[in-house]
């Protein structure tokens, strides 16, 4: 972690954009310098960068450590440090599914099923069908109907 200057922050909040109207309620600070693929801001400094959230909370806050910086506001690109909260990655990902932003099913770019095929599975399978040959019809493992069947797997259906 750099240590933070009076030059290093009047650079990051010239990347700062605190005008009204950004975000979920409005009151987002916007990143406006660059961003990662997935939308958050990256500021650079020197030889180093980090992801410009993180480096609000230390301008205001301290040095997270360890922690992750995760977001009130699930805006990634907002750098208002009354939008992040200190958590850990188990945290982050409890958030994530707490607010049903995970991605699942269909959408998954691992999964061989279609919604409309997993409630076939499972009708079949309450009836009694034998799993071995639901799996060789739909071309998925034994296992795979045994959790389709029992509401492991699919749970938003």
């Amino acid at each position: 972690m750099p240590k933070v200057t009076t030059t290093l922050s009047e650079r990051f909040w010239a990347k700062v954009d605190k005008t009204p109207g950004f975000g979920p309620n409005g009151d987002c600070w916007k990143w406006t310098a660059g961003k990662s693929p997935s939308g958050y801001g990256i500021f650079q400094y020197g030889k180093g960068h980090q992801r410009a959230h993180r480096y609000s909370w230390t301008l205001h806050y301290n040095d997270p450590g360890d922690l992750w910086v995760l977001h009130k506001c699930d805006s990634p690109a907002c750098v208002n440090p009354h939008h992040l909260f200190l958590g850990t990655h188990q945290d982050n990902m409890n958030d994530k599914v707490s607010k049903n932003r995970q991605i699942k099913g269909e959408e998954h770019g691992q999964n061989k099923l279609t919604e409309n095929e997993v409630r076939k599975i499972r009708a079949r399978a309450r009836c009694g069908e034998n799993q071995k040959l639901l799996a060789d019809e739909f071309n998925i493992s034994i296992s795979q109907i045994s959790h389709i069947k029992r509401g492991a797997r699919w749970k938003h259906l």
